[in-house]
């Protein structure tokens, strides 16, 4: 983080907007890492600012994602759907199918929070084929976890735990990830640890106290190889 604040101050002198906003987005996935809210609001404000100087929507995106997880943190609900709608739109119109996919999902986490188990799954299965048909594997198995948990919610615990237990089947072997993928990884963490968290979920509801705990235990172990390191 400390490389992305010195880059951010020489680009500024420099009078580099694009530079700025590159930085800009380093920093707040630094920020996002620490769970420092304020810094990444701060930058949030400054990819905005910097990219609508230059016209560069490919910042723009990233940045609307970033502010729904401060308005997330902040216990805004309405902005925070609102900043993802207006990145779903976005995103759509400049062909970012893996952030549509991740703003779909987040949409769907949001529905289940309301209760609205129907619109949630629609949206999480939406997400599903945007990123099947891209082709992202991990935007895929974010959506995975997310429509089980819907469908966990729902009662449908065979479909979830199956779901659930292909995540984890994906994720045993590690994937280099694309530069692109960095923010999904700090924003959402790591769907083979969610995957697992949930099949625990699942064994505690059936009584199964000993899997359960073993299944934590893994879900600790697979989101701590997983941690994303913005540096």
């Amino acid at each position: 983080m400390a490389r992305a604040e010195e880059a951010r101050a020489g680009y500024g002198t420099a009078g580099d907007h694009w530079g700025v906003a590159a930085s800009s987005l380093v920093r707040a996935q630094g920020a996002v890492h620490a769970g420092e809210v304020s810094t990444v609001a701060t930058m949030t404000a400054e990819i905005l600012r910097h990219s609508e100087v230059i016209g560069y929507d490919v910042f723009v995106v990233p940045a609307m994602l970033l502010e729904a997880w401060v308005a997330e943190r902040r216990n805004e609900p309405g902005a925070a759907e609102d900043a993802y709608r207006r990145a779903l739109e976005l995103a759509g119109r400049i062909g970012f199918a893996d952030h549509v996919s991740f703003a779909l999902v987040r949409l769907g986490s949001n529905a289940l929070a309301r209760g609205d188990t129907r619109q949630a799954e629609e949206l999480c299965r939406r997400a599903l084929a945007m990123a099947e048909a891209a082709s992202t594997s991990r935007l895929a198995a974010h959506a995975r976890v997310q429509l089980a948990r819907v469908l966990e919610a729902a009662g449908d615990a065979d479909t979830a735990e199956t779901l659930y237990g292909s995540v984890v089947e994906w994720s045993q072997t590690p994937r280099p990830r694309q530069v692109r993928e960095l923010l999904f990884v700090v924003l959402a963490g790591s769907p083979g640890a969610a995957a697992l968290r949930g099949l625990a979920r699942l064994a505690a509801a059936r009584g199964d106290d000993d899997a359960a705990d073993d299944l934590q235990a893994r879900a600790a172990a697979m989101a701590e190889r997983d941690r994303a390191s913005p540096d």
